[in-house]
């Protein structure tokens, strides 16, 4: 059974500002200051680079080398993923990349979105995308203590994808083997569909309070045949936007992720 941190459910759909920012794990969130809340979490990845991943993973792991690959992780999350770009940056080999990207997603700190394989006639991009799994991790990588650096910095965006991707695959309980991204090479993309038994559920990730639909929208829902394509925005409220549409706040994807969950 895989445990992870809080979830919306659990923190209250009004906390999810706390909830990105400080991450999941319990005394992150519940620290009385942001300053304690980063000081838990540089001394959890202190411990974790330096010791608990070489012991899970039998490898002569360095912890700068993970140091250094965790950072450009952080700094790549929600991005599309290439270990041979990886491995040029931090000098390394592609087969080095690779293992400890597979060990630090087996540690639950890492997830590969592969792409939706489907027929259609467009160049697909075919890299899978990259997510730190708990935002407070990603922004203790990046330096982010304050939710005044957190709007500020030009990674606010792609930590705010990860962490909507998360919560709404931990909330629907969905299994790895049925989550996807999709983009084509012209750069229109969704950033998670949900390939589940009873449909398939597509979730496209806005930074904004507001969010405005285009002609491309409405197209993938028929192309891709999504039950419904929600574009998840900060707040809350959900609107439908006709044709299988809906602009869809955070606080209400606890309600959407249970009624896909029981396959309404």
């Amino acid at each position: 059974m895989e445990i992870g941190g809080f979830d919306l459910d659990e923190t209250g759909t009004e906390n999810w500002e706390r909830l990105w920012l400080r991450g999941g794990h319990p005394p992150s969130f519940l620290d009385v200051t942001d300053e304690g809340a980063m000081e838990w979490r540089a001394n959890y990845l202190e411990r974790l680079f330096g010791r608990d991943l070489r012991i899970w993973s039998n490898l002569s792991l360095h912890p700068a080398q993970t140091r250094k690959l965790m950072t450009l992780i952080a700094d790549c999350t929600g991005r599309a993923w290439n270990h041979s770009a990886a491995a040029k940056i931090l000098d390394l080999d592609v087969k080095t990349i690779q293992r400890y990207v597979d060990i630090l997603e087996a540690a639950y700190l890492v997830r590969l979105l592969p792409l939706l394989e489907v027929n259609i006639r467009k160049r697909l991009r075919k890299a899978p995308t990259i997510h730190v799994r708990d935002s407070g991790i990603a922004h203790a990588m990046l330096a982010i203590q304050t939710r005044e650096r957190l709007e500020i910095h030009p990674r606010m965006g792609q930590t705010w994808d990860s962490f909507c991707i998360d919560q709404i695959i931990r909330l629907t309980e969905t299994r790895p083997e049925y989550c996807h991204t999709f983009s084509v090479q012209s750069g229109s993309e969704i950033d998670l569909i949900l390939d589940r038994p009873d449909g398939r559920y597509g979730f496209e990730i806005k930074s904004s309070e507001h969010s405005r639909p285009k002609a491309a929208d409405k197209e993938w829902i028929n192309l891709l045949d999504l039950c419904c394509l929600h574009q998840v925005r900060r707040g809350k409220g959900s609107y439908d936007l006709g044709d299988g549409l809906f602009s869809t706040g955070i606080e209400q994807i606890p309600q959407i992720a249970a009624k896909i969950r029981g396959g309404i």
